[in-house]
């Protein structure tokens, strides 16, 4: 018995041991999204850019999560006052966006600014997916008009109203069929779907919430099967709910679903500008899943990484220079898959300020963090001021977008290389030693019984 005993907590420390050293390992890779400069939405104003100042500060919190502040020298050379519409593209989602975060400002004053919301940005080729033409092309505060429905259709809302006790829970099933060419559905409030034999299921554990269908086209005929117990006996069938319904323009409807199931988006997010993107959303939806949506997979999509755009608007009286600033928080690529300790990139497109009138001085200062204190590539040669400071000066914009890399070393070395390698390669002979123990704790238990048992 203490035989088996002591074999039994070898066993489990050998399975301590294994769990250990694989959940020790961590993420090795995250993506960053590149920041970018402004850009000017009518190319042909005549506003002269005459020096951008460009800082990357790591040193608020000591972290690799910086802050990025462009400073512009802006000048009007001509006798006529100028209003001039500006764009700032950056990457986040909907429900992380927060004005506290990001501040606009012409000669230190604030700026107000309107939000545009833009394309899923897919971890990858991320540069690429800056189509500044697209960007700006998708600027606009007209409703989105998609393939399967106008912001004023209306629709048929159906809502399942049930009244219970505070402590039950009811089962609900509902079927129904519909031609997915002419009718389109969308659920709310349920957690499971499926389809078979031409018939759409979508069922529910209610606790008293309604629970809605929304039908847009052809009217879709549906029967309810509402439970008290997991069996689904007849016995138990619970009947004590009414079905209402009521005509709703779909923008109507989206605009009320996203109010009761989203918690907050920015103030500086119109409602125009949330009911194109759910508008969109939902018709590349009925589009994927044949005329169907629910609104777990459609108000999901707020959780996308995607291009946001910073409208706003500086006025230049003649003759006149302004300074106008943008700061916002940024961060980088992480990467440990080449290196024992991470490696930080960051993107900065400079792209955008070729499309000013004229474009001169250009300066760039980076800070680093203790984390990290050492660049160790750059796309432009960078000059080392201080333990923590990075500088250059150009007299034009550099020919390519900015990089530059992040790291705990002066150099990359190829003992740094190799490191990483090593360590992999430990962690699977650790994993394999105590895979051999455990099968060899468990035939010393296992023969001494087969023993007794022949």
């Amino acid at each position: 018995m203490n035989y088996l005993k002591i074999s039994f907590i070898f066993l489990l420390t050998s399975f301590s041991f294994l769990g250990l050293a694989l959940a020790n390992s961590g993420p090795a890779y995250w993506d960053g999204y590149p920041g970018s400069d402004i850009m000017v939405i009518d190319h042909d104003n005549p506003i002269i850019v005459e020096g951008e100042e460009l800082i990357f500060d790591f040193s608020r919190d000591g972290t690799v999560n910086g802050r990025v502040t462009a400073t512009y020298q802006m000048f009007n050379p001509t006798d006529v006052e100028q209003s001039v519409q500006m764009v700032f593209p950056f990457v986040e989602d909907l429900l992380e966006f927060s004005s506290n975060n990001i501040l606009v400002t012409s000669d230190q004053k604030n700026v107000a600014y309107e939000v545009f919301v833009g394309d899923t940005v897919y971890p990858g080729d991320q540069k690429n997916q800056y189509e500044f033409e697209k960007i700006l092309n998708g600027i606009t505060n007209i409703e989105y008009e998609g393939k399967h429905f106008s912001s004023d259709d209306i629709g048929t809302l159906y809502s399942i109203n049930m009244k219970m006790e505070p402590d039950q829970s009811i089962i609900f099933r509902v079927f129904f069929q519909y031609n997915m060419e002419k009718s389109k559905v969308l659920v709310n409030g349920f957690n499971g779907y499926g389809y078979s034999d031409q018939t759409m299921e979508v069922s529910a554990w209610s606790s008293g919430e309604a629970l809605e269908l929304f039908v847009l086209g052809d009217d879709v005929d549906f029967t309810i099967h509402a439970y008290m117990d997991e069996d689904r006996k007849g016995e138990t069938e619970f009947k004590d709910y009414i079905v209402l319904s009521e005509d709703l323009t779909i923008e109507d409807y989206l605009l009320s679903l996203i109010e009761k199931r989203v918690d907050h988006f920015d103030d500086n997010i119109s409602e125009t500008q949330l009911y194109n993107f759910y508008g969109k959303s939902l018709d590349e939806t009925f589009t994927e899943m044949s005329g169907f949506s629910s609104e777990q997979e459609l108000l999901s999509r707020a959780y996308e990484d995607r291009i946001l755009s910073l409208v706003y608007t500086v006025d230049f009286p003649p003759n006149s220079r302004q300074e106008v600033s943008v700061s916002y928080g940024t961060n980088g690529t992480m990467d440990m898959t080449k290196t024992p300790t991470p490696l930080y990139t960051f993107d900065y497109i400079v792209n955008p300020a070729k499309n000013w009138h004229d474009f001169k001085d250009f300066e760039l200062t980076i800070v680093t963090p203790d984390e990290a204190p050492f660049i160790v590539s750059s796309s432009i040669d960078l000059m080392k001021k201080d333990h923590h400071v990075y500088q250059v000066s150009l007299d034009q914009l550099p020919e390519e977008d900015l990089s530059f890399t992040l790291y705990v070393e002066e150099d990359v070395t190829f003992l740094d290389k190799g490191s990483e390698k090593r360590g992999n390669q430990f962690m699977v002979y650790a994993a394999t030693f105590a895979l051999i123990l455990m099968i060899f704790a468990l035939r010393r238990i296992l023969y001494p019984l087969r023993k007794r048992i022949s």
